[in-house]
């Protein structure tokens, strides 16, 4: 018995040591409280007395976390200083919890409409506003809509806009709402050029046109640009050299010879062939233009600005040798991936090659 009288005893110690020792803390706590409370009464009065937007700011960023009266009536004065649009942009990027932040961004909303409506820049509200998701963005959208549809309402008006746009879905739309109007042709033409240019085939249209033109393929040894740089003639000479190409399986290539910075020869090369150039010893560059769907419309760039038309719609890639001495000799290139090869085209352009 004597033994569990002991046992109570101390149980009885032990709790009233922890209520004593939790009563202490407490009146840390209170004693903690009471002193921030004093800060920030006496810094509240000193940001007062200095009254400037860095001083609110400074007070309001080192109590951010804290929700008591001197933040509140800090956050009140500071925000009775907002005025324009950028003093309400600097109150949301300052006071994180301030009590106007909502208030703030429907004021920077009033005021970027009230602009809006004397400029009809309704696209530039939409721009601004976060996520398009204005108070006023629904009525934007459709102010923009009637203000595009207005520019359709004649041929002259949407022939106009829609080479604003220049974009295939506007000549199509051009089609679709005028097919009897003058500039038909033209639409047509500018679709075609869209494909052929540019290997454009999200559409339907588009997709039609770059079908017919994706799987043409001209023969080995074809010269399409015969009638700006000739064709390949044998050499004749005494002291003769010869480059041999032979192709990738997944490529056609288009092979440009300078010398002396001219095309002298050049050769359409289908996938996985090859073909042979003669010509008289010197020091020639070699020029690869690889891709799919030859189109002789596509118009190319030259280095001089003239046009040249013939190439690829797809797949287009341009690489180059650098210039190598031939004297009786065969400069063979074999443009196809193998282990320990000791060829690498070196990147170029149509303005290069061409």
């Amino acid at each position: 018995m004597a033994k569990n009288d002991d046992n109570g005893l101390g149980c009885l110690v032990l709790i009233v040591i922890g209520l004593i020792i939790l009563g202490i803390s407490g009146i840390r706590g209170c004693i903690d409280d009471n002193k921030r409370e004093k800060e920030q009464k006496a810094m509240c009065e000193t940001i007062i007395e200095i009254n400037t937007d860095s001083a609110y700011i400074s007070f309001l960023d080192r109590y951010k976390y804290s929700s008591g009266k001197y933040f509140e009536k800090v956050d009140s004065i500071f925000w009775e200083r907002t005025l324009t649009s950028s003093d309400y942009t600097r109150y949301i990027e300052n006071v994180r919890y301030g009590k106007y932040i909502s208030a703030a961004k429907d004021s920077i909303d009033e005021i970027l409409w009230r602009e809006t409506i004397e400029s009809s820049n309704y696209q530039n509200y939409l721009g601004k506003t976060a996520k398009k998701s204005g108070k006023y963005a629904l009525v934007a959208k459709d102010s923009i809509e009637q203000i595009e549809n207005r520019k359709w309402d004649t041929d002259i008006k949407a022939w106009n806009r829609v080479q604003e746009i220049n974009t295939v879905e506007a000549y199509e739309k051009y089609i679709e709402k005028y097919p009897q109007g003058k500039n038909i042709k033209k639409a047509d033409e500018a679709i075609v050029n869209f494909v052929i240019q540019k290997g454009t085939h999200n559409t339907p249209k588009t997709r039609e046109i770059y079908n017919k033109y994706i799987n043409n393929s001209l023969q080995t040894g074809t010269t399409p640009y015969r009638k700006y740089y000739g064709g390949n003639s044998n050499c004749g000479e005494w002291g003769c050299s010869q480059i041999k190409v032979k192709t990738p399986h997944n490529s056609d290539v288009l092979v440009t010879i300078k010398r002396s910075d001219k095309v002298v020869r050049h050769a359409y090369i289908r996938a996985n062939s090859s073909y042979t150039f003669e010509m008289p010893n010197g020091i020639y560059q070699t020029f690869f233009y690889y891709g799919k769907g030859w189109t002789p419309e596509k118009e190319m760039k030259r280095a001089n600005n003239t046009p040249i038309f013939g190439g690829f719609i797809s797949d287009e890639v341009f690489g180059k040798d650098s210039p190598q001495r031939l004297d009786n000799s065969i400069l063979e290139y074999q443009l196809i991936l193998q282990r320990n090869g000791n060829f690498k085209t070196i990147p170029s352009n149509s303005m290069e090659a061409l």
